[in-house]
C-alpha cells in the first residue's frame, strides 16, 4: 500500500495545478502559475526526478525508404 501512496504523490506533484476551480481566488491562483508551468523548459517529471539523459526517439534509427512513384498493379 505504501507504493500506491508514493505513486499517487508523484502523480499529484507532476500533473496537478494548484488552485481551486470553484472560487474566484482559487481560479486566480491557478492562472497565476499556469503560464510559468506551460512555458518552463523543464519537464514536470525532471523537476521531481532530477535531470536525466534523454534518449533519442526510436524512429530516428529507422532508415527512410524511397516511395515508388508508381505502384505496378
Amino acid at each position: 500500500m505504501r507504493r500506491y501512496w508514493e505513486f499517487r504523490a508523484f502523480l499529484t506533484r507532476t500533473s496537478q495545478i494548484r488552485g481551486s476551480f470553484y472560487s474566484v481566488s482559487g481560479i486566480a491562483q491557478a492562472l497565476e502559475m499556469l503560464p510559468a508551468a506551460i512555458l518552463s523548459p523543464e519537464d514536470p517529471y525532471d523537476r521531481v526526478l532530477g535531470p536525466r539523459v534523454r534518449a533519442e526517439p526510436a524512429m530516428s534509427n529507422v532508415p527512410l525508404q524511397k516511395i515508388p512513384e508508381r505502384i505496378a498493379v
